[in-house]
């Protein structure tokens, strides 16, 4: 189990490594990966970004994950609920297009 755990550790950090460097295809961009797992689930996300373009967030949501373990009969349930991943462009002032809605005021009683 020890050289298991060491050997993932290992695999994660060689993997970041290789991970952090220019395409192969172009130098104007860069890889970025997001890696999570979760009860045997795992989730990889791995991507291209322009260095010139516009910012890009790349967002995980895991609102709920819960083991619930039955020490009875020994019986195991796992709860993965609503994993969300969004890869978007970040909004900024320049990049809204028009003026912002108007806040409405109080009304005088």
């Amino acid at each position: 189990m020890l050289l298991k755990n060491i050997w993932r550790y290992l695999q994660s950090v060689w993997d970041r490594f290789c991970n952090r460097k220019t395409s192969a295809k172009s130098s104007s961009s860069t890889l970025d990966t997001a890696f999570v797992s979760l009860f045997g689930l795992e989730i990889k996300v791995t991507r291209e970004i322009p260095i010139n373009g516009p910012p890009y967030e790349l967002t995980i949501v895991v609102p709920r994950a819960e083991l619930r373990m039955n020490k009875k009969d020994g019986s195991q349930e796992i709860i993965l609920s609503s994993i969300t991943i969004a890869h978007s462009p970040r909004l900024t002032s320049q990049g809204m297009q028009g003026t912002p809605p108007a806040i409405p005021r109080k009304m005088a009683a």
